[in-house]
C-alpha cells in the first residue's frame, strides 16, 4: 500500500504477458516469410547511394548497401534482396547483371542513370530492359518498395 492509501503497482507486469515460448522477434511471433525482402544498392557513386538510401528508407524500404569491392554474387545469395540498384552508366554493368542474375533469378535488377532521367528495370525471367524514362523518387519508389507480400522461403 503506498502513502496515500492505494495499492503499488507492480515493478514488472506479469510474466505470462511478456514472456513467450519458441521463436518470436521484437518480442512478437513473426514467421521469417512476413520479413520484407530488401534492396541491395551495389556499384553506385557516393552520391547517388547516400540520396536513395535516404529516399527509399523514407518510403519503408529495408535497405542494404553492399560494401564496396564485396563479391556481389555472395553478397546476393547472402541478403536475398527483392531488387538490385546497379549503375546503369558503370563500366563492368552487363557483367554484374549476369552476376545477380546468376546467384539469384528471381531477383529484380533495376539500372540507375547517373543523370537520373531514366532507369531500366529487368523484372525476373526478362532479358530485355523495361525503360523507364523521366524517373522521379516516386517511379523508383514504385519499382522498390512494392515489395512481394512475403519473403521467398530459404532454399
Amino acid at each position: 500500500m503506498s502513502a496515500n492509501g492505494l495499492p503499488d503497482l507492480p515493478e514488472w507486469p506479469p510474466v505470462s504477458l511478456w514472456r513467450m515460448t519458441g521463436p518470436c522477434w521484437n518480442g512478437w511471433r513473426v514467421p521469417s516469410n512476413a520479413l520484407p525482402a530488401p534492396v541491395l544498392l551495389a556499384d553506385l557513386d557516393p552520391m547517388a547511394r547516400v540520396g536513395m538510401l535516404g529516399i527509399l528508407a523514407a518510403a519503408g524500404a529495408e535497405v542494404v548497401s553492399a560494401p564496396k569491392g564485396a563479391d556481389l554474387a555472395e553478397t546476393v545469395q547472402r541478403v536475398r534482396p527483392y531488387a538490385v540498384v546497379l549503375d546503369l552508366d558503370g563500366e563492368h554493368t552487363t557483367e554484374r547483371i549476369a552476376e545477380v542474375r546468376a546467384a539469384r533469378p528471381e531477383t529484380k535488377v533495376v539500372l540507375w542513370a547517373r543523370r537520373e532521367d531514366v532507369m531500366e528495370v529487368l523484372d525476373p525471367g526478362t532479358t530485355a530492359p523495361r525503360l523507364v524514362v523521366g524517373s522521379s523518387p516516386d517511379e523508383l519508389c514504385a519499382e522498390l518498395v512494392a515489395t512481394p507480400t512475403a519473403k521467398p522461403e530459404d532454399d
